[in-house]
């Protein structure tokens, strides 16, 4: 269902045309209406209400809204099928609640908002919600400050039906929750942050009753001055499988040893920067049916308490341990779990300082290993990692980070972990690219991502490297994973940082999860991804992550400076294509966002050149997917290299290299926007980086040519099936067979030199020489050829600097239809190169890009 307004219908002047729901009548021969007299016949009348309001279903916020404003009857079943309404919950709304629930008295899914400025809606209005919707099943209630006790004690006595409830940064205390928990019946989930009524003298938060017919199945405290007020809750709540307990003050050994005496059920329990000693953990062990077991931040427990966990827990499944590097937990521990845990799928170990004997234990131990992460840990290096090559055999995701690990230690896993589909190596200084692009070549299914350890930490975009922010550092005190740290401009900075400013403050682009608990998430959901950052105010440490797609996680800072700074008129064009093909971000389409982003004027004003510039860059910054961001990135670079080539058209040439003077004949070509317009945007191009600063590499004269091979394949279509590529040296760099994905019927072998028996053995794809080119393709490399245009359209590629003989030669000394053949170049070559001896090797290596020569 789409979110409904914040506000009631609005009468800000906008009108519907209702000439676009009736059809004109159908004129026949002798100019005779099918529908005479007919023609304003609204025919959705024939459709049931239940089918139109399946349609609304797939309306945007938005378009829904102004499709209830039709006519009555489109207003009345889009108000009888709202199941899920989102409000601003200010106090000014609270006069038009009766009329709002009058029509949507449907709604089972409730979220109540306000900011921390705005007066919140009070106890009397929350009676009134209560009353007008008996059968709400969710509700979600955050900053509502003037919500007391008396408010949730009657709330709860009219909404029996509620099984989810989630509340943050509100007022009521104990009074409320235990009024939830004694008339909500079916309540399954109870979710509590910042509850500020929870205070020291606050009562305690049972349930009613000895607890057993309860249905309460998930807890989750966070941030809390005296959680410790729910104990009789977790400890009697029978039917309990998840119990997170986050952030909270006080000393929670005592809850869970109540836990624990308890007839249990817990399946799940998160503990994260809690004041938890072996005492707890060993309370925890008696809870024998649990399954997930994070660890995070607790430096009181040590191998005492994991040992005992791993003794009587041993259907353990997934456990994250952060270590925080106190060293308190280490081998002991890991290898009690390897000899009990033998059904172990996921272990992620941040901060922990395991060696060979642990790890070798657990690989041996626990075949059903699937998912393993280690960072930030001195004590693993290359024999550690060929351990877990050579045992690991079920294991599909591995993650290295902020290790001691080399080049040795990934070779190992070249032949090790036959089922690996992934493989992250972060942060560890010694590990080279070099071997990053050996394992892809040895194991062509398994993907590898890695970075380099420099300065500045770079970042690949379509495989393009950018400069994104400074290098995390690793083995911080008191820190168990790398800082993150953004870096900024110097003087000189345009508007662009002051916009860029502008979006992150509004846009609230850091969200606040954790680390350990997302590690694998970004992994098992194919689109989210997590990152964690450290900022330091006053001395003050806090932790929250960065949603991200999974190849740009550390590049979002990048793509959102690119967007920031990027001229208007292209961000627009982004939009537009976005629109176009339907793409959707974290809060929907184009106009689904601008009524959650705008709530004054909405989606009223849907045309991208008409909204501002934040406006725009807050949109494109809302995907996280991985293939949209990399779209995005493909568009921009396009637009910088369309920039670098109107650069250097306006450059004076009076003072031009040789190289400069080909490339500027060649981008002058009247054939050149025809030639060289390629459809960058599809997913499987690639867009060469350019380079950040523009005047070196418009003064680059680094040069590669190329040349590709055609045959005829199934069907008419041609496929390339050589590449050759050789630098300004007449050194050959790349000379490549490529398997075609069509049967071939002829080979033009008379033409292409390329026989049937050439491609037995190719087993590279055009994918995979792109990959190949794109170290040669770099900091203003001009790229070389003889109707350059058709190899880059086989190749998919798009490069800007390019010198193409086909256009740069020709009869008769000026523009004409007809280009020369590079076989007749060749023959005037000799003539031509006597006359014109400063381009001798610039002819030579343009006369190379053929393999025969």
């Amino acid at each position: 269902m789409g979110q409904a307004p914040s506000s009631t219908a609005e009468t800000n002047g906008r009108e519907v045309d209702l000439r676009l729901w009736s059809v004109s009548p159908l004129i026949i021969s002798g100019g005779e209406s099918m529908d005479s007299g007919k023609s304003d016949r609204d025919y959705t009348l024939d459709l049931p209400d239940e089918c139109l309001a399946h349609v609304f279903q797939y309306l945007g916020a938005g378009d829904r809204k102004r499709c209830s404003l039709v006519c009555k009857r489109w207003l009345f079943v889009d108000g009888q099928n709202r199941h899920r309404l989102s409000l601003d919950a200010r106090a000014e709304i609270f006069s038009f609640l009766t009329s709002m629930f009058d029509r949507f008295d449907s709604v089972t899914k409730l979220a109540l908002r306000c900011d921390r400025k705005s007066v919140s809606l009070s106890d009397e209005a929350l009676v009134v919600i209560s009353v007008r919707c008996l059968n709400l099943s969710r509700v979600k209630l955050r900053g509502c400050r003037e919500i007391t006790d008396l408010g949730m004690v009657e709330f709860a006595r009219n909404c029996r039906n509620l099984k989810k409830l989630s509340v943050g940064s509100c007022n009521f205390g104990a009074k409320g929750v235990n009024a939830m928990l004694e008339h909500c019946k079916l309540l399954e989930e109870l979710s509590v942050k910042r509850l500020r009524g929870i205070h020291e003298a606050a009562e305690l938060i049972h349930l009613p009753g000895d607890g057993s017919s309860s249905t309460l199945r998930s807890i989750c405290l966070k941030e809390l001055v005296n959680g410790q007020v729910f104990e009789p809750l977790v400890a009697s709540t029978r039917t309990l499988k998840t119990l997170k307990i986050i952030r909270c003050l006080g000393d929670w050994d005592k809850v869970l040893q109540m836990i624990g005496e308890g007839d249990s059920s817990l399946s799940e329990i998160h503990l994260e920067r809690l004041q938890v000693s072996d005492f707890g953990l060993s309370a925890i062990s008696k809870c024998s049916k649990v399954e997930t077991l994070h660890i995070v931040k607790t430096p009181e427990c040590s191998n005492f308490g994991l040992i005992d966990v791993a003794e009587r827990c041993k259907l353990l499944r997934k456990l994250h341990i952060d270590g925080w590097r106190t060293n308190r937990i280490g081998d002991e521990g890991l290898v009690a779990v390897a000899r009990h845990c033998l059904n172990l799928q996921e272990l992620v170990l941040i901060g922990v300082n395991a060696t060979h004997k642990s790890l070798s234990a657990i690989a041996s131990n626990c075949e059903k290993l699937e998912r393993l992460a280690l960072c930030g840990s001195g004590t693993i290096g290359d024999a550690e990692i060929a351990c877990i090559a050579k045992k690991c055999g079920a294991l599909r995701k591995f993650c290295i980070k902020g290790c001691p690990v080399s080049d040795l230690g990934i070779e190992a896993l070249a032949a090790g972990c036959p089922n690996l589909v992934k493989l992250k190596v972060k942060k560890c200084k010694v590990v080279t690219g070099e071997i990053g692009e050996w394992l892809r070549e040895q194991r062509r299914t398994l993907v590898v991502s890695m970075d380099g350890d420099e300065t500045e930490a770079t970042v690949a975009v379509d495989g393009e490297s950018e400069t994104a922010l400074e290098e995390p550092r690793v083995g911080q005190a008191g820190g168990g994973v790398p800082e993150i740290v953004g870096s900024s401009n110097g003087g000189g900075s345009n508007n662009g940082g002051s916009r860029l400013a502008t979006i992150r403050s509004k846009f609230g682009f850091f969200a606040g999860r954790n680390l350990v608990s997302c590690r694998f998430r970004r992994w098992s959901h194919n689109d989210n991804g997590s990152i964690f950052i450290r900022t330091k105010h006053s001395n003050v440490e806090s932790y929250s992550t960065v949603k991200a797609s999974s190849v740009l996680h550390t590049l979002v800072l990048v793509m959102e400076h690119k967007l920031a700074t990027a001229e208007k008129k292209v961000l627009v064009e982004l939009v537009k294509l976005v629109q176009k093909r339907g793409l959707e971000g974290e809060k929907g389409g184009w106009k689904d966002f601008l009524n959650s982003y705008d709530k004054k004027l909405g989606s009223s004003i849907s045309d991208p050149s008409r909204r501002s510039h934040d406006v725009l860059v807050a949109f494109l910054m809302s995907f996280d997917k991985e293939g949209d961001r990399q779209l995005l990135a493909r568009i921009l670079q396009c637009d910088a290299n369309r920039n670098l080539i109107e650069k250097f058209k306006q450059e004076s040439p009076d003072k031009e290299t040789p190289e400069q003077r080909l490339v500027r004949m060649t981008i002058t070509h009247p054939r050149y926007p025809i030639h060289y317009a390629f459809p960058s945007h599809a997913e499987d191009w690639f867009v060469t980086n350019s380079g950040k600063k523009q005047s070196k590499v418009i003064k680059s004269t680094r040069m590669l040519a190329i040349d590709c091979e055609m045959v005829t394949c199934k069907g008419g279509s041609e496929a390339v099936v050589r590449v050759a590529a050789v630098d300004r040296d007449l050194k050959v760099v790349l000379d490549k067979f490529v398997k075609p994905s069509l049967p071939v019927i002829d080979y033009k072998t008379e033409i292409t030199g390329v026989t049937a028996e050439d491609l037995e053995k190719a087993t590279l794809s055009v994918a995979d020489i792109q990959k190949k080119l794109r170290r040669f393709l770099s900091k203003g490399t001009i790229l070389v050829g003889h109707g350059l245009h058709n190899d880059l359209q086989v190749l998919k590629v798009d490069h800007a600097r390019v010198i193409d003989t086909s256009l740069v030669f020709n009869y008769t000394g000026a523009y004409s239809s007809r280009t020369p053949s590079l076989l007749n170049l060749c023959k005037a070559s000799f003539l031509f190169w006597m006359r014109s001896c400063e381009w001798r090797v610039l002819l030579t290596i343009a006369f190379t890009t053929l393999p025969l020569l």
